[in-house]
Order: C-alpha cells, then structure tokens, then sequence
C-alpha cells in the first residue's frame, strides 16, 4: 500500500521509553491566624478605655483577623508572618496550588484517577487519563468520528485507547484507520478492528508517543499475529518539528521510504525529500521558500529536478491566509486563486475562490458577541447555497445548529439538526441529532458528555428510533501506564 505522507508538526507524546510516566507523590494547606479581635482597638489618648467608639476601627482589628487584598494572611501581633500549614500533608498548601487541603490526593502534578475529582488543580475533572472506547455498528457508517472504523461499509466492532477524553467533532481520523494523521489536540494510542463476528481482533495499530504527545513509531499488524506488518518511525528537531520519517512496507525491518525535513535558523520547514532506500532513487521533493517578511511562502514539488506544482500563500500577521495562488502542474498558469477576508475581531467572514472554469465563495455571519450564526458555501456563485448551516444560541451557550442546503429553485431545506443539551456550569449533557433526508439511513443520534464536556456516549438509531444501529461505550482505566496501553 502507499504509505501517507504526514507532514507531522505535532507538539505530541518525549520520553526515552516512548511511554508515559505517572505523576509522583510529594509532601503539602494553610490555616488562617489572626490578632485577637478584641485586643488593640481604643485609643489610649483620649475617651473611655473601651469605648467602641475611640480608636480608630480600622487599625489593628478586623483587618488583622482577615486575609489582606493580596490574599496573604495578616501578620500577628508579633509582626511576624504566620506559618502556613499542609493541613493534608500532601506536601502543598492552598498559597502553592492546593485545591483542596482536606484531601491528601489532590494537589498540583497530581496523576488524575477516574472518580470525577480534580486532583492536580488544573480546573478538569477527567484529563491526563486512558480512555478506551468500544464502538459496535450495524449500518453502513462512513463518518469520521472513529478512526478505528472508517471508513468501513458494514456491520464491524472495534475498540480504540485514547489518551484522554475525546471531543465529538474536533478528535477526528483525517482519513481513516490506518493513518497517523489527527484534527484534534489528543490522539489514540491502540485502534483494534474484531472479525464479523466481534469475538477476536482482526487488526491491530499501535502508536508510540512519547510524553508530550509526540508520535515516534506506528505498528500496523493487519492479521493481528502480534507481528508487525508495517512499521513508520519519526524523529523530531527539540522544538517539536519532525525532522525525518522511515517507512518499513512489510515490518521486516528494511525501510522503504525515508522523507527527510529541513530546517532554517527560524526553524521553519524549507525542504522535504523523499528517498527510496530499496532502489537508491530520489523521489519526490518540495522547497519553500519565504519572504523577507515571513509573509509569504512559496511551494514547489518537483520529480527528478522537474517542477510538476506551485503553490503561493500570503498571511497576515495573525498567521492566518489571506490570499493563495495554486499552480496544479507548474505550467504558469493558475488552476486556483483564493481570497480571505477577516472581520476587526479576526474571524473570517468571506473566502472567495475562482479558477478558469469554476468559482465559489463562503461566508460567515456573527452575532455582535462574535458567536457564529450562519455559515453558507455557494458553489459557482449563483446566490445559491448548496450546503449552509445556522446557529441558535441561549445567552452565550449554543442550543441548536440546523444543517442544510438549496435547491436548484433556490428553495432552503434541512438535512439535520443537532439539539443540545448542557448543565448548569454549561457543558454537554447530550447532544441529539436528527436526519431528515429520507434518501440515507437516517435517525437520531444520541450522545453524552461529562463535566469537562468530553463524550462519554453515543447511540444511533433508525428513522423510527426502534433500531440500534450504532453505539460507543466508554470506560475509564486510570492514570497512563505501560501495562494499560499493553493490555487494554
């Protein structure tokens, strides 16, 4: 099979064992202490001893019983600090982080556990954990929610180990099971796929990360003999950018492909080579180069020396595009030419896109909030829009997003709606999405979600909400370990 080729600038999983370490235990909570409300409030200089009065209320009595506007302890009547106590013993007090000094389990760095604490204070409940999910569908399923399953036209069973709770749209396979390439900011680390009848493994991907994410080493074993079949390793610059990329086609231990990065003295990316080690040929190879600004960045892929494409892309100083030309196959001639255009707050509200033979444009409308309420792709520019989505909010929570398209008379319809469904600190608690375009296998789909909002569920049904066709479970199995990832 051709292997994908990953232009991986990933900040992902960096220890020497490509595996992840478990948070240490240290030794720390602080009890208040204050003057004594009754001592030091008259004025001996003048009035009655004792007068409440005399004096002046502000010196010495409730102010010294308070924590001051820093919200450091007062000092006592000595003129001394006092001394903060660990009042859990877990080697933290609440002035260094502890979130809670009654419980010896919470504190920074803490490893996370699966009982709905926060025990490292980082405001999230179920992070830093291994999540497995187990997806069982009966129809034909092409999205790509689950890398371990598309695409896969038919009934199947996988199971995937991520680290860390999913998000439903963003964590996403690019492509399919078999690739190493991720939209979201966690990655799984096992993607299983079971024979028809979901009692055995049929093929197994694992990926190496080191701790902070970075992926080193994908082991595909397609017949799930415990042998790899296809192995790719990555190497990366300290910054975090790969730097080279080694493809063994049959797990033998001989690589393929090696595509190698260069970088300039900013650490940006000026050249990819592509070699095969089997037959000693160069392959394919892309340049960049920049402009002085930094601006601009001018693409092009060549074979044996020979230009076959051009692309040019200008940014602004936001690093976002603003204009890009695309050369298909280096002949001088633009095949496509898109425009951006940003509102002062940064979002994009128009892309415009043309070549000789077609042109389209989006846009994107906001709410004076800055919250999206519609966006619509109008293909050939004919004031048609052929695919468009809109927005509901409640305050500043989203409730409900239509999905739909025109027809050729201009008319609008609606191919589905997502409803959710959030608690009282805003999270998901369900998300329910209805289909209402006949010609597919519609129905509902059902999801959950926990406190961090991150999916913990997910069922699909038939048009008539009698049939399960499609359901993800969740099990939470603690902190990162060697032992987990192996026998998850």
């Amino acid at each position: 099979m051709r292997p994908l080729m990953i232009p991986l600038l990933l900040s992902t999983l960096a220890c020497d064992d490509g595996h992840i370490d478990l948070g240490k235990w240290e030794d720390g909570n602080p009890s208040e202490e204050g003057g004594d409300a009754d001592e030091g409030g008259g004025d001996e200089g003048g009035g009655d001893e004792g007068d409440a009065d005399e004096g002046d209320a502000d010196e010495g009595n409730a102010d010294d019983t308070a924590a001051n506007d820093t919200g450091d302890l007062p000092p006592d009547d000595t003129g001394e600090e006092p001394v903060e106590i660990d009042e859990d013993d877990d080697g933290f007090t609440v002035s260094e982080g502890d979130c809670n000094d009654t419980d010896r389990t919470v504190y920074p760095g803490a490893p996370e556990a699966c009982d709905d604490i926060d025990h490292d204070c980082d405001g999230m409940y179920t992070n830093d954990l291994l999540i497995r999910y187990d997806i069982d569908i009966a129809g034909v399923w092409t999205e790509p929610y689950f890398p371990s399953s598309h695409p896969y036209y038919g009934p199947h069973k996988t199971r995937e180990l991520w680290y860390g709770y999913r998000d439903y749209d963003s964590d996403t396979a690019s492509i399919g099971m078999w690739t190493a390439t991720y939209t979201g900011e966690i990655y799984p680390l096992v993607t299983e796929l079971f024979d028809d009848g979901g009692e055995s493994v049929e093929s197994r991907r694992r990926y190496q990360r080191t701790v902070d994410h970075r992926l080193v080493e994908v082991l595909s074993d397609y017949d799930a003999d415990g042998v790899p079949d296809e192995t790719s390793f990555f190497s990366y610059s300290d910054d975090g950018i790969v730097l080279t990329e080694l493809w063994d086609s049959e797990g033998d231990g001989i690589f393929d492909i090696r595509w190698t990065y260069t970088l300039d003295e900013l650490n940006r990316i000026v050249a990819m080579e592509e070699f095969y080690e089997l037959t000693g040929e160069p392959g394919y190879v892309e340049t960049r180069e920049y402009s002085d600004d930094g601006m601009t960045v001018t693409t092009t892929g060549a074979y044996d020396g020979i230009p076959v494409s051009t692309n040019t892309i200008t940014y602004n100083e936001d690093g976002e595009p603003t204009h890009s030309v695309f050369d298909h196959d280096a002949n001088g001639v633009t095949d496509q030419e898109t425009t951006y255009t940003y509102n002062e707050a940064g979002q994009i509200i128009e892309q415009f896109g043309f070549s000789p033979d077609w042109a389209w444009q989006s846009t994107y409308t906001y709410s004076g909030a800055g919250q999206l309420l519609r966006y619509a792709h109008d293909v050939g520019r004919d004031g048609t829009s052929e695919t468009w989505e809109n927005h509901i909010y409640e305050g500043d929570q989203l409730i409900r997003t239509t999905f739909g398209g025109s027809l050729e008379d201009g008319s609008e319809f609606t191919r589905y709606i997502h409803d959710y469904v959030r608690d009282e600190d805003g999270n998901w608690t369900q998300r329910t999405t209805t289909s209402l375009v006949p010609e597919t296998e519609s129905g509902e789909e059902f999801s959950t979600y926990n406190r961090d909002g991150k999916w913990t569920s997910w069922e699909w049904y038939s048009e008539d909400s009698t049939d399960l066709l499609g359901e993800l479970v969740t099990t939470c199995l603690g902190p990162p370990s060697p032992e987990l990832i192996d026998t998850f």
